[in-house]
Order: structure tokens, then C-alpha cells, then sequence
């Protein structure tokens, strides 16, 4: 007969219950209350919350492209409304939402509410077991309030990451409950395959949140399949048996599958596809896994190589710096439940870091920092408990000292790393106020991620518009997925999403751009790379050269193509188009001006000469929802272009070049140009901006007739 006997794993959970108080009720009482306590800030906080709808403006965050979704989705869901342009992203959260709008009024606050006492108190539950209540309770409680712009506000303002954060926390605490008992890792009673299932289902339903957060899942999900396929009975020496192994996978895939199933269906129910709406537009910025190492310097440590200082995750949240080495110190020395929570965290940052629209600029301003708000107050906890814990006499016995030594090496090599471009070129540009860009001939040897351009645009609003784009060779470049454009001391820095080449370089401006002088300039480019012991040891100069010497390059077309223009309608408010247009037109916006019907025409008066030649530089009303638009061009009733605008390659502006046949155009009388679409389409119907409700065309900047 084999004699059970609790090995070292049972007195470990001993001393961990010594951390909790003896008597249960006073257990209750004080996780009761520090619930409480929490609820009562929160529905303080969000009372004064500057982004509240009705504080800082009528409408506050339900103007703002993420909530306004959340907010159409839930309404349709609550009208039982199946029509595609009302869903944007992935449903699990305005479904919770909606639902609570039957039983609770401001469901948004109530289901954020909700959700972040799940996540508070699966911390403390854990906390509390690992480093004592006090410590976990002081702790998380001066994080959320220290840095309460990019913790406790990021749970007040509606985002779908408060429900994927809930749902990540019920697997650790799951986790966390079986692991406490490791003797009894195989489940006995109908409640323990409960928590099972409930756990698998968690897991699924992340998909239908945010469905790259599964990998964020991964180390917790697999640790905790892997305890359950190995697990023995109490005082069994024996692997475990065929149908117990058979249960477990059945109960994991059907429990892991329900939701994933349901939002396939759905999908298909409202696209026609099942992996239609969120999927088709989720990518369209790029992912670029490769660019990951420097995005985690400038990003994690520091923001200069993106123009700024002060907008890196250290440079805001100061305890990162402490817990950056932590966390990866305790993969090798901490529990398991540890090792499991650093790794997540981890994953949390290197599978976001290679998305192109995640950058330090919007990091804090624009709050991508949502993405990984459910990370901070672990972070400080878990930097915290984990070095009072090495600290100790019990913690040198467990590698204590190993531990904080490899601490104080990752500290120092994290924050000896920078991004620099080491290899700047100077080069001569040409520039036109006209038409807000400049030209640059480079060496086509050389490639490049960085454009720096001196005494460029400095206001971040207009250089994140998407007007602004990059021609290499006649290339057009997408904003976002192909670069980005950012305020620089020296003026404006661009920075590439991957090293490009070419021997002509177009850099284009907003229309309204005021900074940019007409005449010759100075620019300069390289590539980033990732450095260390920057501070200390010889690193080029950043600061742009006081008299620098420019590359001479000869230049491998006429410096302007446009030399020989006859004319040129500027369509922005403060252009010349009102001469020209005739019907079909919206009044004109700063940028430019939207045609109202599917088809608008412009006269052009008589030139003494047949037209030869237009260019016609338009935008479209694109999104995921509306993936193409067609667009024509005709010369009195002549047609001359046809091509078809696509999202998200044709995000901003695009330029459209045709040559016009002889026998199309007057050169004794005006000409009429019709520029026309399929059909209209208001911002809102596409999902891009909904209180715009007008039908739209498409966006016209200038047309240049030679």
C-alpha cells in the first residue's frame, strides 16, 4: 500500500497561508472592503473624469474612433440590428454591454465597473497569497492613483482591453487555485470541472475581444493543460489513465470553442464571411515583427528617436524601470504562478510592439497605452514583492542573490540602450509652398529609415494627418503602415516602418501647411539602430549640423516635373477653385474640397492650346466596411482615367496622371472636366467619422492641366 505524504509543495501552501489571516471571516471582511473601497473611487473618478460625455465636451470619448464603435455596435446589438456598417470590432464586449443596458442605466460605466473588480480582485487574491495583503494592497492601490492617466483612467474610458484584461485575470486566478493545491491538480468534484470548463471558455472568449491577446494567454493556458494531462491521483504512482487524458482534451476543446464559434457565426450572420469585418481591417496598418527591437528601446526606454522625449513607458511610469529587469529575472527565479504573470506581461509588449500604428507619440497622448494598462500595476507589484522576497534570509535560500545580481545587470543594460542613426547623409531639397512638399535626390545606393527635414512642419496634429505622404520613384507610401511623420527640434523627422532606397524622394505636406518656404533646403537621412553605453561612450551627434556639407548627387530627372504647368486649381478653402467648379461640390475645407453627387464637373476657360496632360490629386471615403471606390476622370465626355481607389493603399492622397488625346479637348473654348464616383457615401456609413452624415464623393486637393 503507498503512503501519501505532502512533499515540499504542501509546505509551501502552508507558509504561504500564514500571509492571510487565521479566521476566515476577517478574510471576507477585508476582501469585501477593499472591493468596495475600490467601486467608491471608481464611481468618483469617472464622475471626474475630464473625458467624461457632458465635462469636457457634450460628446467627450463617444467622439473618439474606438468608443464611438462600441457605442454603435451596443445599440445595434440592443435593436437586434444585423447590418454590417455597425460593427467595427470584435462583438464579446458591446454584446456584455448591451445586455446590461436592459438592467442598469450608463452600461458602459457598469460592465468597466464590473470588470475592473475582476481584475482588482483577482491581484489581490493572488498578491495577498504571494507577498501578504498589506503590501499588495499599498502597492497597487499608489499605482492606480499615482499614475491614474494611464491606469485607473484607462478602465473608466469604455475600451474592449477591460474585458480582455478581466478575462486574462480569471485564468490566472484559476490557474492559480489549482496550483495551490498541486497534490489535487486532477480534478475530483463536478465544481473543480467546472472551473476547468469556465476556464477554457475565458480562453475562447478572448477571441472575440482581441484575438492577438490569445498569445498573451498562451504561457497560462498551456502551463495549466499541461498540469491537468499529468496529473495523478492523491497516493497514485501511476500515470494518468486514457479516459481521464480524453476527458480533459474534450472538456477543453468544446469549452475553449463556444464563443470562438458564435462570433464566426455572427460574422458570417452580418458579413457574409466569417472572418470578414474586424479581420479584414485589423492588419491593414502592418505588423512588422522585425522592427520590434528598436520599437522596444524608443517605446519601453526612450522616445527620441521619434522626435520626442518624454513619451516612452519609463519616461511616464517611472516603476518600469525597476520592473523591466524583474520580470525577466523572475522567469528563472520566482513560483510558477510568477514566472507565468512576468512571461504574459512580457508577451503583452513584444506582440503589440511590431504593429506600425503603436508608436511613442501616441503611446500617452493618443492612450494606445490601454493596450497594456492591465500590465502597470502588476509590474509595480510584482517588482516590489519579488525583491523584498529575494531580500529576505527564506529568499537567498531560493536564488535570492543570483536573483537581485541579475537584476542589477539587466537594469544596467536596459537602460544603457538607445536608438540612433549613426550614418546621417545631407542632401539638398527643393521645396514649394504651393504644393506643400519638397524634393529630394538621393543616392540610390544608400538605403534608409529616417528623413529628417530642416525647418519642416512642427505641429503633430498635421503631420499625423493622413494627407501627409511619401513618393520614392514615383512610389506612393502609405501613412502608418509605410511610414510616419513627427515634430523634430530641427523641424520635421519621418520614420520608415522598414530600410526603402531609391534615387527620388517626394515628401508631401498637409494643404494647409504654413512652415514650408518655397526655394532650397537642407535634409538629411540614415538608418536607426539600436546602441548601448550611448551616454558614456563616443556616439555621433543627433542635433542636426550647424553648416553641414551635402552629399552632391546628380539628379536623375528635371528637379520639377511640373515646369511646363498651365494651370493649377487648388481646392482648400484658401484656393482658387471657386473660379472653376460648376455643380456637385461641398463648400471647401482647409484641405480641400468633397464633391456631394456622383458626378461633379470643373470648366476650364479656353487656353489657345488643346489640353495635353492632367493630374488630379483626390482622396477617397475608404475603410474597412467600404474596401474600394471607384473613380473616373473625362475631358467633355471623354473618358481619360479610370482606376479604383483601395483601403488601405489609398489612405490620403493619391495622385492620378493620364494623357489627354487631342481630339477631346477645345483650345478655343473651356473644357469641362467631370470627376465622378459609383456612388456616395457619408463618413458615418463607412465608420469613420460618425457625426459626419453627409454624402460624399470623393476629396478633390488640385488639379494641374498642362
Amino acid at each position: 500500500m503507498t503512503i501519501y505524504r505532502p512533499g515540499k509543495t504542501a509546505n509551501r501552501i502552508r507558509c504561504m497561508d500564514n500571509l492571510l489571516p487565521s479566521n476566515p471571516v476577517r478574510i471576507a471582511v477585508q476582501f469585501a472592503a477593499s472591493l468596495a473601497g475600490l467601486l467608491g473611487w471608481y464611481v468618483y473618478a469617472y464622475s471626474q473624469s475630464p473625458y467624461r460625455p457632458g465635462s469636457g465636451s457634450p460628446v467627450g470619448w463617444w467622439g473618439w474612433w474606438d468608443q464611438s464603435n462600441y457605442m454603435k455596435s451596443m445599440l445595434a446589438i440592443s435593436h437586434f440590428d444585423l447590418s454590417p456598417t455597425s460593427y467595427f470590432a470584435p462583438p464579446l464586449y458591446s454584446f456584455l454591454v448591451a445586455f446590461l443596458s436592459f438592467v442598469a442605466p450608463h452600461p458602459f460605466a457598469v460592465a468597466d465597473g464590473l470588470l475592473l473588480l475582476v481584475y482588482f480582485g483577482v491581484i489581490l487574491t493572488i498578491g495577498w497569497r504571494l507577498y501578504g495583503y498589506w503590501i499588495t494592497i499599498f502597492v497597487t492601490v499608489a499605482t492606480l492613483a499615482v499614475f491614474s492617466k494611464i491606469t485607473l483612467d484607462q478602465w473608466i474610458i469604455p475600451w474592449n482591453s477591460s474585458l480582455s484584461a478581466a478575462l486574462l485575470s480569471a485564468l490566472f486566478v484559476i490557474f492559480f487555485y489549482f496550483d495551490t493545491m498541486r497534490e489535487r491538480w486532477r480534478p475530483r468534484s463536478v465544481g473543480e470541472w467546472g472551473a476547468v470548463a469556465l476556464f477554457f471558455v475565458c480562453f475562447g472568449a478572448m477571441f472575440a475581444t482581441r484575438p492577438l491577446d490569445l498569445c498573451v494567454a498562451a504561457p497560462v493556458v498551456v502551463s495549466f493543460l499541461g498540469n491537468l494531462l499529468r496529473a495523478r491521483q492523491a497516493g497514485d504512482v501511476t500515470r494518468s489513465t486514457l479516459p481521464y487524458v480524453s476527458q480533459v482534451l474534450l472538456t477543453a476543446a468544446i469549452s475553449a470553442s463556444i464563443v470562438p464559434l458564435l462570433y464566426l457565426a455572427f460574422n458570417y450572420a452580418v458579413f457574409g464571411s466569417p472572418f470578414g469585418g474586424y479581420f479584414v481591417t485589423a492588419g491593414a496598418n502592418g505588423y512588422f515583427p522585425l522592427t520590434a527591437p528598436r520599437k522596444a528601446v524608443s517605446i519601453l526606454l526612450d522616445s527620441s528617436a521619434y522626435g520626442e522625449d518624454g513619451q516612452s513607458l519609463v519616461e511616464n511610469f517611472w516603476p518600469a524601470m525597476l520592473a523591466l529587469p524583474v520580470l525577466v529575472t523572475s522567469l528563472f527565479f520566482a513560483k510558477r504562478i510568477v514566472r507565468i504573470i512576468s512571461l504574459s506581461i512580457l508577451l503583452q509588449f513584444a506582440i503589440y510592439l511590431p504593429y506600425a500604428d503603436l508608436l511613442p507619440a501616441n503611446l500617452i497622448r493618443y492612450m494606445t497605452i490601454h493596450y497594456f494598462k492591465w500590465t502597470l500595476p502588476w509590474m509595480a507589484l510584482l517588482a516590489a514583492g519579488q525583491l523584498l522576497h529575494w531580500l529576505q534570509p527564506r529568499g537567498t535560500k531560493s536564488g535570492g542573490a543570483k536573483a537581485i545580481a541579475c537584476t542589477i545587470i539587466l537594469s544596467f543594460l536596459f537602460f544603457n540602450l538607445e536608438v540612433v542613426v549613426p550614418d546621417f547623409a545631407y542632401y539638398r531639397d527643393s521645396r514649394s509652398s504651393e504644393r506643400h512638399d519638397i524634393l529630394i535626390d538621393v543616392d540610390r545606393e544608400k538605403w534608409f529609415d529616417t528623413i529628417d527635414v530642416k525647418d519642416g512642419p512642427r505641429s503633430f496634429s498635421d503631420l499625423m494627418f493622413e494627407l501627409t505622404y511619401v513618393e520614392i520613384d514615383g512610389q506612393r507610401l502609405r501613412p502608418v503602415a509605410d511610414f510616419r511623420m513627427f515634430p523634430a527640434q530641427w523641424g520635421t523627422r519621418i520614420v520608415f516602418t522598414r530600410t526603402v532606397y531609391g534615387g527620388k524622394v517626394r515628401v508631401v505636406f498637409a494643404p494647409w501647411t504654413k512652415e514650408l518656404s518655397s526655394g532650397p533646403g537642407i535634409s538629411r537621412m540614415g538608418t536607426q539602430a539600436v546602441a548601448f553605453w550611448c551616454r558614456i561612450r563616443s556616439c555621433r551627434d543627433q542635433d542636426f549640423a550647424r553648416s553641414p556639407t551635402p552629399v552632391e548627387v546628380t539628379p536623375t530627372v528635371p528637379p520639377r516635373e511640373n515646369a511646363h504647368e498651365r494651370m493649377r486649381i487648388v481646392f482648400s478653402s484658401g484656393g482658387n477653385s471657386a473660379a472653376f467648379v460648376n455643380h456637385g461640390w461641398e463648400k471647401p475645407e482647409d484641405w480641400g474640397t468633397w464633391t456631394s453627387t456622383g458626378l461633379a464637373t470643373v470648366s476650364v476657360p479656353a487656353q489657345n492650346m488643346p489640353i495635353e496632360r492632367i493630374q488630379l490629386e483626390v482622396t477617397g471615403v475608404l475603410s474597412g466596411l467600404r474596401p474600394s471606390q471607384p473613380l473616373s476622370v473625362s475631358i467633355n465626355d471623354c473618358v481619360v482615367i479610370t482606376r479604383s481607389l483601395h483601403f488601405p493603399g489609398d489612405l490620403g492622397a493619391s495622385l492620378m496622371s493620364a494623357e489627354v488625346p487631342p481630339n477631346c479637348t477645345k483650345a478655343d473654348a473651356s473644357n469641362e472636366i467631370a470627376i465622378g464616383t459609383d456612388q456616395t457615401k457619408s463618413q458615418a456609413e463607412v465608420g469613420r467619422i460618425l457625426d459626419d452624415n453627409r454624402q460624399l464623393g470623393v476629396g478633390v486637393l488640385a488639379l494641374s492641366i498642362w
